[in-house]
C-alpha cells in the first residue's frame, strides 16, 4: 500500500494489528519478508501499481497467507490479480478493505496453532532417538513450560505483562481500555474467562507460543500460570463425572503440516499452547472457511478422542469451561498447553474438506529422562530466574541466559550466595559470547564474595581457566583448573555433574598444552565415567565431554576414535539442539576434518556440505561461520589437486573479512596463510611470501604474543627461504619458531616435531646430514610417543631420515626408513623408551650449546 494510502487507513489497521509495517519499494518488502521466522504469518496489502510485480516475487512465501490489492481501478487490476491464489480481492473502497483484512486477521488467530508432529511409526516402542527435527523443539518447549510455571508469581511479573500489552496496542483505543479493564479488575479465578475473550491477551499469548519467543513467553509468565492453574483446578473438580469420548476442532492448517500429518499415521501431534474444542461438531465446522486456499492450505476437522484404559487420571488436564467462559454457548473443551496426541486415520470427507483423528494419549513412548532429570535436579517445586537462566544456558541461549542473571542481579532482595552464583553464570555466558573482559569481571566479584559468604565455588576457578584459555594464556588456564579440581578432591566431596565437568575442562587445558596423555585421562577416564554413571543419556555435558575426547584424538592422529566420539557428540545434538544450531554444523566441521585425514575425500565433502547448509539456513549466520567450511572445501580440493577449487573456496573465504573487524582477523591470517601454502607447493614463491608476510602484518599488530599462528606463518616463512636455497636465512626463521615454541611446550610435545623436522631439512641441504639426523630423530621421537606409528607425518620423518643417511651413503639404512617406516618407527620407539630420561635430553643440550 502507497504511503498516502496507509496513512489514510491507519487507525482503521492500528486496531486490528499489534505489528504493521509500511513498505515503499519492492527491494525493501524482500528484504523485510526475508527476516521473517517461518512462523511468522503476513497479511499483505499492496497497490495496484507494484502489485504484480512484487507478487512475482513473493507469493510463494510460506508466511504470506492472505494479499489484498487496494487501488483506483479494480477492473484493471483484477485482470493480472486472478492468477495469484493468494489473492483475496481487489479493492477501491477502503472501508470494504478493512472489513477484509479484519475477516482474515481474525481467522489467522484462530487456526493457526504451534504445533510439533514427530515421525513415530510406534509411539510405545520407538526411543527419543526416532524422532524428527522437531523433538528439541519438543523437549525444550516441555521444559520451558516446567521452569515458567514454577516461577514465584509476583507484582512485578504482572506489571512486565501489563507493560508489554500496552506497548503492543499503543494506537489501540478499544483494546487499551481492555488493558486498563484487566489491570483494574484482573483476578485468577477469572483467567479463562479472559483467554476466551476476544481481545489482545488470546491474540498475544498465541502469538508468542507461535513464534516460540522466549522473551515474550516470559513476559506473559503471570497469566498463563494462572490459566494453567485454573485449568487444573477444573480438570480435578470434573474428573470423577468427566465423560467425553469425542470433542472437535474445525481448522485451516498449512499444506506442509497436512502432508505431516497425513502421512505419519501412528505417529505423535504435540501443541505448543492452549488448544480450544468443543464437544459440538457443527459449532466445530463453523470455523472452518475457504478463506486461505489450496494449495497452501487445507481445510480440516480434528476428531480428538481419549486414551484412558486403566480409568486413572490423566496428566494432561483439560476441562470442559462453559460456566467460566466469555463465549458460554459454544460448548468449549480447553486442553492444557503441551498435550500429545496420536495420529489416525487422515480421511477425506469432501472435495476440499478432511478429518483427521487424534487421541490424547499419556504414554508417548518418547525417552523423557533428560527433562526428568532437569525436573528433580534444579527445577522442584518452585523455580528461579537463576533456573531460568540456566536453562536457557543449557539451550546455548547465552544472550538470553546473561538477560535473566541481569535481572536477577537487580533485585534488591538477592542473598550474598545467589549473588556470588549469579555471577559466575553470568561470567560463563560471556565468557560463551566472547566478551572475556567482562566475563573476567563477573569472575573476580564471584571470587569476592566466595570470601564473604565463606563458600567455595570451584566452578568459577575453572571459569577463570576457559578465560585464560581463550587469551592464549595456557599455563595460566592449566593452574586455575587444577586449582579447581584439586579443592574438589581435597574437601572428598560427592562427585556430581559439575565436578565431573571441572575434570572435563582440565583435560582440555592439558590439550591445549599439546598433552594428549593427561588430556585423554581427564577427559575420558575420569570425567566421561562420572557422567556416564550420573547423567541422562541425552545430557549437553556429555555431548560437551564426546566432543572433546574426538578432539584430542583427532590432535594425536587417532581418527577412528575420533570419528566415533564425533558421531556420539551428533547423536546427542539431533536430540537436544534445534535443526540449524551453529554446533551441529561444527561437529559436522569436525567429521569432516577427520575424514580428510584419513583420506576418505568424498566424506569430507559431504560432511562440509552439510555443515555450510546447518550454517546458511541459520536465521543469524553471517559470513564468519562459513569461513570454516570454505577452508575446510578449500584444503580437501588441495588434496585432491583441484587447485582451482581450494583456489576458489580460499578467495571466497576472504570475501567480507576486514582486519578492522576483531573477530575476522584469526581467520584472515589463517586463510592467507593456507593461501601461501598451497602457492608454496605449486612453487610460486614470490606470491606466496606476499601472503606469508601478509599474514605475519596481521598478526604481530592484532594477535597475542603468545598466539601460535604467528608461529606458523613465520615457519611457512622459513619453508619458502628454504626452497630457494636461501639456508641461512630458512635456519634463522625455523630456530626462531623453535625458542618460541619451547616457551611454553614441553620438550617431547609433538608441536616441537615440525620444528626439528625443518630444522632437519635445512641442514640436510646444507650438507650436514649428521646434524640433520639428530634433528629428525628429534622429531620422530616425539612423533612416535605421540601418534600412530602409521601416521603420516612419521612415514614422512622416516623419508627425510632415509634423504639424510642416503646422502651420507648408507644406503641400507636409507632403504629401510624409504620402505618400511612403521617398523624403524617401532624400532625407534623401543630405543626411546629405554633412554627416554637420559640421551634424549643430554642431545638436546649438546646440540644448543654447538649451535651457540
Amino acid at each position: 500500500m502507497a504511503e498516502p494510502d496507509y496513512l489514510n487507513r491507519r487507525v482503521d489497521l492500528d486496531q486490528l494489528f499489534t505489528c504493521l509495517h509500511v513498505i515503499n519499494t519492492i527491494e525493501a518488502c524482500q528484504a523485510h519478508l526475508s527476516t521473517l521466522a517461518m512462523a511468522d504469518k503476513v497479511l499483505l496489502i499492496i497497490s495496484g501499481s507494484l502489485g504484480d510485480t512484487i507478487l512475482s516475487l513473493v507469493h510463494e512465501k510460506t508466511q504470506i497467507v492472505s494479499v489484498f490489492i487496494f487501488c483506483d481501478d479494480s477492473i484493471k487490476h483484477k485482470e493480472w490479480a486472478g492468477k495469484y491464489s493468494k489473492v483475496r480481492g481487489v479493492f477501491n473502497v477502503a472501508e470494504q478493505l478493512v472489513e477484509a483484512v479484519q475477516r482474515d486477521a481474525q481467522l489467522l488467530m484462530h487456526h493457526f496453532v504451534p504445533a510439533n508432529i514427530f515421525t513415530m511409526q510406534d509411539v510405545h516402542q520407538t526411543s527419543f532417538q526416532n524422532i524428527d527435527k522437531d523433538q528439541a523443539n519438543f523437549m525444550w518447549f516441555q521444559l520451558l513450560i516446567d521452569v515458567l510455571s514454577r516461577l514465584p508469581q509476583s507484582e512485578q511479573g504482572k506489571k512486565e505483562l501489563i507493560e508489554e500489552c500496552r506497548r503492543c496496542y499503543a494506537k489501540n483505543e478499544p483494546e487499551l481500555k481492555k488493558i486498563a479493564e484487566f489491570e483494574a479488575s484482573y483476578t485468577t479465578d477469572h483467567a479463562i474467562r479472559w483467554y476466551t475473550r476476544d481481545c489482545f491477551l488470546f491474540r498475544l499469548i498465541n502469538r508468542a507460543f507461535r513464534t516460540r519467543n522466549i522473551d515474550n513467553i516470559f513476559k506473559f509468565r503471570y497469566y498463563f500460570v494462572d490459566l494453567q492453574q485454573q485449568l487444573d483446578h477444573l480438570y480435578q473438580l470434573q474428573k470423577k463425572e468427566l465423560s467425553l469420548e469425542t470433542v472437535y476442532r474445525g481448522q485451516i492448517i498449512s499444506a506442509d503440516e497436512f502432508r505431516k500429518l497425513k502421512h505419519n499415521k501412528g505417529g505423535i501431534y504435540s501443541v505448543n499452547t492452549f488448544l480450544s474444542t468443543t464437544t459440538k461438531s457443527d459449532v466445530a465446522l463453523s470455523f472452518n472457511s475457504g478463506a486461505f486456499v489450496r494449495p497452501y492450505f487445507e481445510c480440516v476437522l480434528f476428531q480428538i478422542k481419549f486414551e484412558n484404559k486403566n480409568d486413572k487420571p490423566l496428566k494432561t488436564s483439560f476441562a470442559k469451561i462453559q460456566d467460566v467462559s466469555y463465549n458460554q454457548h459454544e460448548s468449549e473443551v480447553l486442553f492444557n498447553m503441551g498435550s500429545v496426541f496420536r495420529i489416525g486415520n487422515v480421511e477425506a470427507w469432501t472435495d476440499d474438506f478432511w478429518v483427521i483423528e487424534l487421541t490424547l494419549i499419556e504414554q508417548t513412548g518418547i525417552d523423557e529422562s533428560l527433562r526428568e532429570y532437569f525436573l528433580k535436579k534444579y527445577v522442584g517445586e518452585r523455580s528461579t530466574l537463576l533456573v531460568m537462566s540456566s536453562f536457557l544456558g543449557y539451550m546455548k541461549e547465552y544472550t538470553r541466559a546473561k538477560q535473566f542473571c541481569e535481572l536477577l542481579l537487580k533485585e534488591d532482595s538477592i542473598s550474598n550466595i545467589a549473588k556470588m552464583q549469579a555471577y559466575s553464570d553470568l561470567g560463563y555466558y560471556q565468557y560463551q559470547t566472547g566478551d572475556l573482559d567482562s566475563a573476567e569481571s563477573s569472575a573476580q566479584l564471584s571470587c569476592q564474595l566466595q570470601l564473604t559468604t565463606d563458600t567455595f565455588a570451584p566452578a568459577t576457578y575453572s571459569l577463570l581457566g576457559l578465560i585464560a584459555g581463550a587469551r592464549h594464556h595456557y599455563r595460566r588456564a592449566l593452574q586455575y583448573h587444577q586449582v579447581a579440581v584439586d579443592t574438589v578432591r581435597s574437601r572428598k566431596l560427592e562427585e556430581n555433574e559439575s565436578i565431573a565437568f571441572l575434570y572435563s575442562n582440565l583435560g582440555m587445558a592439558w590439550k591445549d598444552l599439546h598433552q594428549a596423555i593427561p588430556a585423554l585421562y581427564w577427559c575420558e577416564q575420569i570425567a566421561l565415567p562420572c557422567q556416564l554413571k550420573l547423567l541422562p543419556s541425552n545430557h549437553p555435558d556429555l555431548l560437551i565431554t564426546f566432543t572433546n575426547i574426538a578432539e584430542i584424538y583427532n590432535s594425536i592422529g587417532n581418527y577412528v576414535k575420533a570419528r566415533n566420539y564425533y558421531k556420539q557428540s551428533l547423536e546427542i545434538q539431533k536430540q537436544i539442539l534445534p535443526q540449524n544450531h551453529k554446533d551441529v554444523a561444527s561437529t559436522l566441521l569436525g567429521l569432516s576434518l577427520v575424514c580428510q585425514s584419513m583420506g576418505e575425500y568424498q566424506d569430507a565433502l559431504d560432511y562440509l556440505s552439510q555443515s555450510q547448509q546447518i550454517v546458511l539456513n541459520s536465521s543469524s549466520h553471517n559470513h564468519t561461520d562459513l569461513v570454516s567450511t570454505y577452508l575446510g572445501f578449500a584444503a580437501v580440493y588441495e588434496l585432491l589437486e583441484k587447485d582451482k577449487k581450494a583456489f576458489f573456496y580460499y578467495k571466497k573465504a576472504t570475501q567480507g573479512l576486514s582486519q578492522k573487524n576483531s573477530e575476522h582477523r584469526t581467520q584472515l591470517a589463517t586463510t592467507w596463510n593456507n593461501i601461501g601454502f598451497l602457492l608454496l607447493q605449486k612453487k610460486q614463491y614470490k606470491s606466496a611470501m606476499i601472503y606469508f608476510f601478509k599474514a605475519l602484518t596481521l598478526e604481530r599488530k592484532f594477535l597475542p604474543v603468545r598466539a601460535t599462528l604467528g608461529l606458523t606463518t613465520l615457519s611457512n616463512i622459513g619453508m619458502v627461504y628454504q626452497e630457494l636455497g636461501l639456508l641461512k636465512r630458512a635456519l634463522f626463521y625455523h630456530r626462531y619458531v623453535l625458542t618460541k615454541r619451547k616457551t611454553y611446550l614441553r620438550p617431547r610435545d609433538p608441536g616441537l616435531a615440525t620444528t626439528w623436522d625443518n630444522i632437519g631439512a635445512v641442514l640436510c641441504k646444507a650438507g650436514q646430514c649428521r646434524k640433520a639426523i639428530v634433528y629428525h630423530q628429534r622429531a620422530l621421537t616425539s612423533y612416535v610417543l605421540n601418534l600412530p606409528l602409521d601416521h603420516l607425518v612419521t612415514t614422512c620423518v622416516c623419508e627425510h631420515l632415509g634423504d639424510a643417511y642416503r646422502l651420507l651413503g648408507n644406503k641400507r639404512k636409507a632403504k629401510q626408513y624409504y620402505n618400511e617406516p612403521e617398523r624403524m618407527a617401532r624400532g625407534h620407539l623401543r630405543k626411546v623408551e629405554k633412554y627416554r630420561n637420559k640421551e634424549i635430553e643430554s642431545d638436546e643440550d649438546m646440540i644448543i650449546h654447538k649451535r651457540r
